[in-house]
């Protein structure tokens, strides 16, 4: 189990801070395809109230305007020939001048003007953590996004599988909490993404290729996280059962392609779990029992999505990966190139 140290509201007054006293931040968005979308994230990035913020936008060479769109709200934009997201944010923090380094990804939002002030607080409280985060979105459901999908995500906290194995409490609190993983037993829903902040110097000694690897190397040094629970991230991701099935399928595949280490490390220690979830999604009246449950803890329609989804992402995984869904099998990683500015 993670140790959570003492919670913590934020004392800080910050009030007496001169602009040049602030750490400095990047915040690091990797897209592709994305010029449709990314206004929506990148001028909630500029409403922040924080003094010193760089935006840089890592893009996996699209064909549409995202470039366009990027330069026009003042981001720097750095090319990522490899595509896919999780190595674009290793290139755009090679990138990044900042002290701390958030990960904002395209189909983010940040909800209110202070959120990165509050995200930095814990930080400047407690200087020796690694990072914060935040919940994936306001699990109390009072935001609710115009398609069921999503809003079936922001109450479940996460995407089913994920949901199942495990992951940070979404229960409401106040000011943040520090946590202190280690490599076995790190969330899988707490990764580089959807509003993470961490120290860059922590980050950007070694290579990754994989959002989550980073943090399980900080977790084996004894770093602490704080989770800042009245801050929240919405995630406009899944606008109908087709894009869902389409992003997990392009996760899948990122997998088996470089078969990543750290999917070995975090997978077999839940290899038993894994194979409850097995059982669970494909009987269905599994999942239909839980709809009860949590219909009764927030009233919500979304919930009649859950056995469906259920169902459909071990489908996805178990085809993607011809039979042997939840295949942890290691091999080469592979070596994220030196980013170059367009």
């Amino acid at each position: 189990m993670a140790r959570v140290d003492a919670a913590q509201t934020m004392n800080l007054s910050l009030d007496g801070l001169k602009n040049e006293e602030f750490p400095s931040v990047s915040i690091v968005t990797a897209a592709f395809n994305s010029s449709s979308i990314l206004p929506r994230v990148l001028k909630s990035i500029r409403q922040q109230d924080y003094p010193k913020v760089e935006i840089i936008l890592v893009d996996g060479r699209s064909s549409d305007e995202t470039v366009e769109v990027a330069r026009a709200f003042g981001c720097r934009v750095v090319d990522n020939p490899h595509r896919y997201a999780e190595i674009g944010k290793y290139i755009g923090t090679l990138h990044s001048n900042g002290k701390y380094v958030v990960y904002v990804d395209s189909d983010n939002e940040l909800p209110t003007q202070d959120w990165l002030m509050r995200m930095v607080t814990p930080l400047l409280e407690n200087p020796d953590l690694g990072g914060s985060f935040c919940l994936y979105h306001d699990s109390m459901g009072s935001w609710c996004d115009e398609f069921l999908t999503n809003t079936y995500y922001s109450l479940l906290g996460n995407d089913p599988l994920s949901w199942f194995l495990g992951g940070i409490s979404h229960t409401r609190r106040q000011g943040y909490h520090i946590f202190r993983f280690n490599p076995t037993n790190h969330p899988l829903d707490l990764a580089l993404a959807n509003g993470t902040l961490v120290q860059k110097a922590l980050v950007s000694s070694f290579k990754w290729d994989d959002d989550i690897y980073p943090l399980q190397v900080l977790d084996g040094k004894g770093l602490g996280f704080a989770c800042v629970y009245d801050v929240y991230i919405h995630h406009h991701h899944i606008q109908s059962f087709g894009s869902f099935i389409k992003k997990y399928v392009t996760r899948a595949r990122f997998r088996n392609q470089y078969r990543q280490e750290i999917t070995s490390t975090r997978l077999q220690a839940r290899k038993l779990r894994l194979l409850e979830w097995m059982l669970y999604s494909l009987t269905i009246v599994l999942p239909c029992l839980d709809v009860i449950r949590l219909y009764q803890r927030n009233p919500n329609r979304a919930w009649l999505i859950h056995p469906l989804a259920c169902f459909t992402e071990t489908m996805v995984y178990s085809l993607t990966n011809r039979v042997r869904p939840f295949e942890t099998k290691t091999g080469p990683r592979i070596t994220p190139p030196d980013a170059v500015s367009l």
